[in-house]
């Protein structure tokens, strides 16, 4: 493990903390080791405090939780493991999916359907049949911050919503207009409290309340009069990154500012059409394009300079979805089936795999939650999965060297002594 601070970043559930570090991943799992009144120093399992209230005994239990490091390191993200494309959706091209973690993946197809999976992995039989929530308009883009938010676009300027993806055709909103019939192309939500779509005529439409209704959505607003906008990712409130198709990137540190708080076009690709972008933070975006190149930067605001030169990785083939969960992997994905990844997506050519074949048909789109798993979609209404296993599942040997209960204060002091892959501690009570 590095000497780097990880810094928490979700908390998922009471077993499973994530963190991230600056270059690589963690999974943190919970062991709890407890004292008990009257018992020796690490030789206790529980620490009982009785307290009386109104004549009677309640009983408090403090317990020390030591979390132990599942290590996903980088090597073996970018060593991912494909699995053979599985069929979820018929024949029906699939443009975008979004997995706001490993228990949710959400795509949607050609047709106004949703198909969605708490078990990504699980073969065909772990995927929704497609349900149908925006007739047969085309949707394409997909947005799921998390698991009880999911914004759809699409074809005739409409959005669909859930709280509930998984929870069929009734826990999706009826369409809302919120950009006449002008196609949407691309939905990008940093919380529920961000949406931020892009459309044909380089226009944004943003909402700070997503689920609100067409009035909880702004006007259209030009922020880029080159081109339109194919893709665009907020990793935060505070930045957002949109990619044209005539080589432009636009930025904003405050999305729903009005045209005024983003910026100009910046030409970074030439006229070559950039078709995604992903940002995993404000100190790194990737690009990718329709002939196989990427651009990125560690400055997406600083304007051209802040931006790689092209960089080709997947010779002609067109790229059309790109995802970074973190600065230690990239992935993208392409129209020849193929995927290339990085763990160094700034260090150039060389710094990324070779084009990896993973499909027979075109790959649309790509969600990576983590750099332990990625999903892509293709346009035959396939989903193509890809998994890393962590490096270390050893559980931390900790023990308690000094413990000192107090029933007349209620409290439980207490020291331990850890070896292996321990980051730090939690007490609850």
């Amino acid at each position: 493990m590095r000497a780097e601070t990880p810094r928490i970043t979700a908390v998922r559930a009471p077993c499973d903390v994530r963190v991230t570090a600056a270059r690589e991943d963690f999974h943190l799992y919970l062991y709890a080791l407890r004292l008990e009144a009257g018992m020796s120093a690490g030789s206790g399992l529980r620490a009982v405090l009785k307290r009386r209230t109104g004549g009677r005994v309640g009983v408090v239990v403090a317990s020390l939780a030591v979390l132990a490091v599942l290590h996903v390191s980088a090597a073996a993200a970018a060593s991912l493991s494909w699995a053979s494309p599985v069929d979820v959706d018929g024949t029906k091209g699939i443009d975008s999916v979004s997995c706001a973690s490993a228990s949710l993946c959400v795509a949607v197809d050609a047709d106004g359907k949703v198909v969605t999976s708490t078990d990504p992995t699980g073969g065909k039989s772990a995927w929704s049949a497609p349900v149908d929530v925006d007739g047969t308009t085309r949707l394409y883009g997909v947005s799921c911050p998390s698991a009880s938010l999911c914004v759809a676009a699409g074809a005739v300027g409409k959005v669909v919503t859930s709280s509930d993806p998984t929870g069929g055709a009734s826990a999706w909103s009826s369409p809302v207009d919120v950009d006449g019939t002008t196609p949407l192309f691309d939905v990008s939500c940093p919380s529920a409290s961000l949406c931020v779509a892009v459309d044909y005529h380089g226009r944004i439409v943003t909402s700070s309340d997503p689920t609100g209704g067409a009035s909880a959505w702004s006007s259209p607003i030009e922020v880029d009069s080159s081109g339109f906008l194919e893709g665009v990712s907020c990793p935060t409130a505070s930045l957002c990154v949109a990619v044209d198709d005539e080589g432009n990137v636009v930025t904003s540190s405050d999305p729903t500012g009005g045209a005024s708080a983003w910026s100009s076009p910046v030409d970074v690709d030439g006229t070559n059409t950039i078709n995604s972008v992903s940002c995993p933070s404000a100190s790194l975006c990737v690009a990718v394009g329709a002939r196989g190149q990427i651009v990125t930067s560690s400055d997406p605001t600083g304007g051209a300079s802040a931006w790689s030169a092209p960089v080709d990785v997947d010779g002609t083939n067109g790229l059309y979805g790109v995802s970074c969960p973190s600065a230690s992997l990239c992935v993208a994905a392409g129209t020849a089936g193929k995927v290339v990844t990085s763990t160094d997506p700034t260090g150039g050519k060389s710094a990324w795999s070779a084009p990896v074949d993973v499909d027979t048909n075109g790959l649309y789109g790509v969600s990576c939650p983590s750099v332990s798993l990625c999903v892509a979609v293709d346009n035959s209404g396939n989903v193509v999965v890809g998994s890393a296993k962590a490096t270390t599942t050893t559980k931390p040997k900790a023990r308690i060297t000094k413990a000192k209960i107090s029933t007349k204060h209620l409290t439980a002091k207490f020291t331990f002594k850890a070896t292996g892959s321990v980051t730090g501690f939690q007490c609850a009570l």
